[in-house]
């Protein structure tokens, strides 16, 4: 799997969040797996949505998580937690 990340922004005039947040996702590329490692002072909740935005996997998180992601199609999928969007393209 080959994976790249774009970090966005989900709304343009959105006001800053309460706690600053930091995002990293990475895959190892013989992996079938997602790691996302957010740094916050608290767990926040998350999503993950494809491009016509139905989720295909939501939760919290504090510190980092592994997702499976073999049974997900190629294509773009978008983390998505308060304020904070970062893209994700999935190739195998």
């Amino acid at each position: 799997m080959c994976m790249l990340v774009d970090e966005t922004t989900l709304f343009e005039n959105a006001e800053p969040a309460v706690s600053p947040m930091a995002v990293n996702i990475y895959s190892n590329f013989n992996s079938n797996y997602l790691t996302l490692e957010v740094i916050a002072p608290k767990a926040v909740p998350f999503q993950l949505v494809d491009t016509s935005g139905e989720e295909v996997y939501s939760g919290t998180i504090s510190g980092t998580q592994l997702i499976e992601t073999e049974s997900w199609p190629v294509g773009t999928y978008y983390f998505v937690s308060g304020t904070k969007r970062e893209k994700i393209y999935i190739t195998r």
